[in-house]
This record gives structure tokens, C-alpha cells and sequence, in this order.
């Protein structure tokens, strides 16, 4: 039992590691793609509301 618990730690380390540099390389990426959406949105219902 305490060997599974274990493994389970384990993995959850090793994919929580790997998410966090996921997110490290992708973040930045992740945030100018949002921010550029956030904005063409804006924009677009700027203009729906102009009409």
C-alpha cells in the first residue's frame, strides 16, 4: 500500500513538474493570446454597438 502511495506521489510531482514548465514556456504565449483576444473582442463589439 505505502509503495503505491508512493508511485502515486511520484507521478503527481513528476506531472505537476512538467506542467509547471509547461506553463513557464507557454505562459507568456498564452497571455499575448489572450490579451489580443481580449482586445479584437472589445473591438468587435465596439463596432457591433457603433451600428
Amino acid at each position: 500500500m505505502a509503495v503505491v502511495i508512493g508511485i502515486e506521489l511520484l507521478v503527481s510531482q513528476v506531472i505537476s513538474w512538467e506542467v509547471s514548465v509547461w506553463v513557464a514556456m507557454c505562459g507568456d504565449g498564452l497571455l499575448a493570446l489572450g490579451t489580443l483576444g481580449l482586445f479584437l473582442v472589445r473591438i468587435y463589439r465596439n463596432r457591433e454597438v457603433d451600428w
